[in-house]
């Protein structure tokens, strides 16, 4: 000790720290380190691949409301509405509703759509015709409500399923 009450000396070692203690601490900073960077790119890789499967239900969804314009442009518009995938639930619909004195017939519009690239199908009953068409990996459906096929329609609705994660991250 000198004079002024300072110790000249640096301390020796400490004999209740044990040996290796500072090289586990900076294994645990490093193995901290690597599963942060493994939690990020699985995050991110989660969200990119919704990303992608939202993206591919607004594919289907656009490519089903745009089919209907063009049906009702080539065939009788009547009152419309659309309900974008994940507003309501998991499904866009578009549907058209034809009053009792004007519009096509249920089989103008079954045959217009069979012309188009949709599949007829068993109708489940109110409906009087269904047809399914495949457009970025969705099934996309339509159903006719009816009381005959030489009858107006009461009402068309198109639907395109959505997925969950899509809308849930939406």
């Amino acid at each position: 000790m000198s004079s002024s009450g300072f110790v000249d000396e640096a301390p020796g070692p400490d004999p209740n720290r044990g040996v290796g203690q500072g090289g586990r601490r900076r294994a645990w900073r490093l193995g901290g380190f690597f599963v942060t960077v493994l939690l990020a790119l699985l995050v991110f890789g989660g969200w990119a691949w919704t990303s992608r499967a939202h993206a591919d239900d607004l594919v289907a969804f656009e490519a089903l409301s745009a089919g209907i314009d063009i049906m009702d442009r080539s065939l009788t518009p009547q009152r419309h509405s659309e309900i974008p995938p994940c507003r309501d639930r998991e499904a866009g619909l578009v549907t058209r509703t034809y009053p009792d004195t004007d519009g096509p017939a249920a089989a103008e519009i079954v045959g217009y759509l069979l012309q188009h690239g949709w599949q007829e199908v068993d109708p489940t009953p109110p409906a009087l015709g269904a047809l399914t068409k495949t457009v970025a990996g969705h099934e996309l459906s339509v159903s006719i409500i009816a009381t005959s096929r030489s009858a107006l329609p009461l009402s068309l609705t198109a639907s395109s399923a959505a997925s969950t994660v899509g809308c849930f991250l939406r």
